[in-house]
């Protein structure tokens, strides 16, 4: 099942005391975007989902029951027909979700929905939640504050993705209570 709120590691150095901050607080799964997975990550008590430019990232998730993430761009088929696990990708545009969906994804992360603040010289144009209309198992990924989280919802949008407002946040677990208080509680404890 899709996440409703997917976290994403931003390469911190404190990365496990931020990750267990965020499982505690509920967070339902979490998206390890590392040049390697360190081996502490493998205990926390919430799903975890390998991006995959990390190498072996997809034997990996095989063997240890994980989710896999794609860079845009990826051959989603040939990914799908080599993996039976939950398989996501980054989109950049409507076009890309629907290809991806299409090729096999189960869901996709449609950004830049808002200007993201953990990418501040991105110069790609908003996509803007109307984006997320039509759209079939798309999160909304950059810019989403628990304050847009509605909107993205009420536009189509499966649920969120984030990364700044999450792992960037003074108090992570804060940070993820605000976000989970953003959702409709029928869709807080999805995973």
């Amino acid at each position: 099942m899709i996440p409703a709120l997917l976290g994403i590691t931003d390469g911190r150095a404190d990365l496990r005391p931020r990750c267990l901050a965020a499982a505690e607080a509920g967070l339902p799964a979490l998206l390890v975007r590392e040049a390697a997975v360190p081996d502490e990550l493998f205990d926390l008590p919430l799903r975890l989902v390998l991006h995959a430019r990390m190498e072996g990232a997809l034997a990996a998730a095989s063997a240890l029951g994980f989710g896999l993430h794609l860079p845009s761009g990826a051959d989603v088929a040939a990914t799908r027909a080599r993996f039976g696990g939950l398989l996501g990708v980054s989109c950049h545009s409507r076009v890309d979700a629907r290809a991806a969906r299409a090729a096999g994804a189960d869901y996709v992360l449609l950004s830049p929905i808002y200007a993201p603040s953990s990418k501040p010289g991105d110069v790609r144009p908003p996509l803007g939640p109307a984006a997320l209309s039509g759209l079939d198992a798309a999160l909304a990924l950059g810019g989403v504050t628990p304050a847009r989280v509605p909107a993205c919802l009420a536009a189509g949008a499966a649920g969120v993705a984030v990364l700044g407002g999450i792992f960037g946040a003074a108090d992570v677990g804060a940070a993820v209570a605000a976000y989970l208080a953003s959702l409709p509680k029928d869709q807080t404890s999805a995973s």
